[in-house]
């Protein structure tokens, strides 16, 4: 994008840093690196349409919208759904994967380091003491 804006004489952008650019630009990313697959399956889909429903909606008289309503996109929807189903999945894992890293940072932080030895189990030590149980009193 920063190339394009420098041949027409405009400065470079921050494009994810800018709060009102950072999501069409993340759509933008997204949308060009999953439009292959996506137009590999809905071409699988449309190459696998026998012709004979087309040549019925010809000698019926039939128009190109009304084909495609009826005929090419009705035949062509489990394919779209199962696209739509990959995409979902993967925005799905992206999203989860990214918030559960982001968790097990914070984890890591906050959980004291420990050392286990493996000569004996009473050689575990534990680089921060825990806090003393409110429900057990030493009287």
């Amino acid at each position: 994008m920063n190339y394009l804006l420098s041949l027409v004489g405009l400065p470079p952008q921050l494009w994810v840093f800018n709060p009102t650019t950072v999501i069409p630009s993340l759509v933008l990313v997204e949308t060009w690196q999953w439009t292959p697959l996506v137009m590999l399956i809905v071409l699988g889909g449309l190459a696998a349409i026998p012709t004979e429903p087309y040549e019925s909606a010809q000698i019926d008289g039939a128009s190109f919208w009304q084909v495609f309503r009826f005929i090419t996109l009705p035949l062509i929807m489990p394919f779209l759904f199962i696209a739509g189903m990959i995409r979902m999945i993967d925005a799905v894992k992206a999203s989860t994967s990214s918030s559960r890293s982001h968790k097990a940072d914070l984890a890591r932080r906050r959980r004291p380091s420990t050392s286990i030895s493996t000569a004996s189990p009473s050689s575990i030590t534990t680089s921060a003491t825990a806090p003393p149980s409110p429900w057990c009193s030493s009287s």
